[in-house]
């Protein structure tokens, strides 16, 4: 509140989608729209899935996993104790999700990282009756291709536009 004025337009990139819908929820009066790429919404609801046998009792202990990805070469992807607890108090699914503003989730269906299903159950709990959630059939997490980053462009364009 602080930094901006205004309707504002908030976009965010997978734990930053996330972090996006969180921002719109708590200052709903002040944003004009939303778009989340491959946003990873709830991910505790899901994190399981990608841990290996040994790394809830590493969590426990060290209170991080350090992981590499092809994706991201040469860059370690921790996951901490205390943000995996502190997503558990972020929930946004399982009731309404009460937003009045235009929503575009848009998500690869190839996606390894964050399940493209998650996006279908964000919208069916909006309450926005203007909500549409674009899926790139062969599409993974990182959404960098030309033609992926025009779609992603066009849709932020498009809501910018909305607010003048």
């Amino acid at each position: 509140d602080g930094l901006t004025r205004g309707r504002l337009v908030l976009a965010g990139y997978s734990m930053g989608g996330w972090l996006a819908w969180l921002t719109a929820l708590a200052m709903p009066g002040r944003v004009a729209g939303l778009l989340g790429i491959a946003p990873g919404i709830d991910f505790v609801d899901w994190i399981d899935d990608k841990l290996t046998p040994d790394d809830p009792a590493t969590l426990r202990g060290a209170g991080r996993i350090t992981r590499t990805s092809p994706d991201y070469p040469g860059e370690p992807w921790v996951t901490t104790l205390a943000l995996i607890e502190d997503a558990e108090r972020h929930r946004i699914l399982g009731g309404p999700v009460h937003l009045d503003c235009p929503v575009r989730p848009v998500h690869g269906m190839a996606d390894a990282d964050a399940p493209w299903e998650v996006c279908l159950r964000t919208a069916e709990a909006l309450t926005s009756g203007d909500v549409e959630v674009v899926l790139l059939k062969g599409v993974g997490h990182l959404l960098r291709d030309a033609g992926e980053v025009e779609r992603i462009a066009a849709l932020l364009e498009e809501l910018l536009d909305r607010v003048g």
